[in-house]
């Protein structure tokens, strides 16, 4: 009976370990690994708080998995606007509603973290939407991709303003699928948050349906997918509401672009971001670690410029005051770098690093690359001298 016992307290024992560390991944938003971590466990045995914990991650991992199948979803869509200066988007009836959805697909050549800073500083929306007036305000920031919003649009008379509370989520599936899921959904209750009552003239607005695919194709590239589907409560007829969302889905993209592009060295997004390294250094992590990942880079080092050295200790990277993230990392001289686009530096190491880097190497002699004992490289379209060089397979550049 005693062994029992003691079996019976051991496995409980590895249970909360699961537990834990699904909370864990659940708290950087890691939830496929979270849902993962909880595989086989009966939440009806878990006391009330850890129960609570487990429905959540697997609801979420629900909501999740459903607004990933949306935007992927090509069934159905009509075209808008075809590829015009990047920008895709169409429009869709949906059977539960006469109010259409709205798709659109598009580039942005901006760094990651300028464009994920729009997402994050949710109550900065309105300082680059003008074609309305918009009050956005974060009513609780549970996690740095996940916050309950309210929203509040103010339209030209003679209609009545409308608003919306949010709950908005993102989930990180770059280890997965090399992406970052987000969806949104308007919600009468949120745990123990007060919302906000509709007082006088406002018509609360309800969408229906709304998710993002954030999609890295390099450090300055990103291909953004969004839908939703939003009755705004107006009475105008269903074909006009249509038409006016199709064209404004448009324009909206289009000022997100533009400013996500326009973020550095000045305005309210590059100020947060200053003032929320820690925060942004935790967002990037993954993202930079994703495409180390994808071509196999083996070590990364973080400093400033001037203290760069072959041998320096190996550090998870951080976001510096100018708001660069700058990762030094040595790599096969046979890999295409080209997925860091315009983020990839040179950075040329002195003659004594190089020498000491490789003592052994022959003598360089120059244009002949193949004596020195060094493949040649091109980085960004640049022919990499042997001073670049920290062995004859390997290429230290800064990101």
């Amino acid at each position: 009976a005693a062994g029992g016992s003691e079996s019976e307290g051991e496995e409980v024992k590895r249970r909360d370990e699961r537990i834990s560390e699904a909370k864990r991944l659940y708290s950087v938003s890691k939830i496929e690994q979270a849902f993962k971590a909880l595989t086989g466990i009966d939440d009806s045995t878990l006391e009330k708080a850890k129960a609570d914990l487990v429905h959540e991650i697997r609801r979420k991992h629900e909501k999740m998995t459903e607004t990933r199948a949306l935007v992927l979803d090509e069934k159905g869509w009509e075209t808008v606007v075809d590829n015009h200066d990047g920008i895709s988007t169409f429009h869709r009836q949906e059977p539960d509603t006469p109010v259409h959805s709205i798709k659109v697909v598009g580039l942005i050549d901006a760094p990651i973290q300028h464009m994920l800073s729009l997402i994050i500083e949710a109550d900065l929306i309105p300082t680059f939407i003008d074609y309305v007036k918009l009050e956005v305000r974060q009513l609780v920031i549970k996690s740095v991709y996940h916050q309950l919003l309210y929203q509040k649009v103010y339209l030209p008379w003679p209609l009545d303003n409308r608003d919306v509370v949010v709950e908005a989520q993102g989930f990180d599936l770059l280890d997965e699928h090399g992406e970052i899921i987000v969806y949104g959904q308007s919600v009468d209750s949120f745990a123990d948050v007060p919302i906000p009552p509709v007082q006088g003239r406002l018509m609360r607005l309800q969408i229906h349906l709304a998710g993002a695919r954030i999609r890295p194709l390099t450090m300055t590239k990103v291909e953004l997918t969004g839908v939703v589907n939003v009755d705004f409560k107006v009475f105008l007829p269903t074909w006009a509401v249509n038409w006016l969302a199709r064209n404004l889905a448009y324009y909206a993209f289009v000022q997100f672009r533009e400013k996500a592009s326009s973020t550095k060295g000045n305005g309210p997004h590059h100020q947060r971001v200053v003032e929320k390294k820690d925060l942004y250094a935790q967002v990037m992590r993954p993202v930079v670690k994703y495409f180390l990942d994808q071509h196999k880079l083996e070590e990364i080092k973080t400093h400033p410029k001037s203290q760069i050295h072959p041998q320096a200790e190996s550090k998870p990277p951080e976001m510096l005051p100018d708001e660069a993230v700058e990762i030094t990392i040595e790599l096969s001289t046979e890999m295409n770098t080209s997925v860091f686009g315009e983020a990839v530096e040179i950075e040329q190491m002195s003659k004594t690093e190089s020498k000491g880097a490789e003592s052994s190497r022959p003598p360089v002699v120059p244009g002949d690359d193949e004596r020195a004992g060094v493949p040649p490289l091109k980085l960004n379209g640049q022919m990499l001298s042997p001073d670049f060089v920290v062995s004859p397979s390997r290429t230290r550049i800064t990101i």
